[in-house]
């Protein structure tokens, strides 16, 4: 049997591999997503372009309407279709274990700005 969500976020929260990718768009008044990166993700994930409601205005949060949560909720996403671009506007978080170009990219911009003394090998950690 799989994991349960709680487990799955406490594997998160102590750094541990939690086997599938722990998402929180809004379970609470206090945590949500800026409504500005919620027209990205849509944009991104090839939904309708929307002016999302804006839940929260202090923080700016956006209400993820029900195409983008059951877009998330019944799909895989293939790591290596996400670009450089997609991880500096936000679009995927790398941690470690990552293995896709876009961990090569960021490396190498790493190293291209003296940041990081090794190569670029595209694997996220040691």
């Amino acid at each position: 049997m799989g994991k349960t969500y709680r487990e799955r976020l406490i594997d998160t929260l102590n750094h541990r591999d939690p086997g599938q990718v722990v998402v929180d768009l809004g379970s609470t008044s206090i945590t949500g997503i800026n409504i500005n990166a919620l027209v990205k993700l849509r944009k991104g994930l090839g939904l309708e372009e929307i002016t999302p409601v804006m839940d929260e205005p202090l923080q700016l949060l956006g209400r993820v309407d029900e195409d983008l949560r059951q877009l998330l909720l019944n799909s895989t996403f293939a790591a290596d279709e996400l670009s450089y671009t997609d991880f500096l506007n936000g679009m995927c978080t790398l941690s470690r274990g990552s293995r896709f170009s876009t961990v090569k990219d960021l490396q190498q911009a790493l190293i291209d700005g003296g940041y990081l003394d090794d190569k670029a090998d595209g694997i996220f950690g040691p």
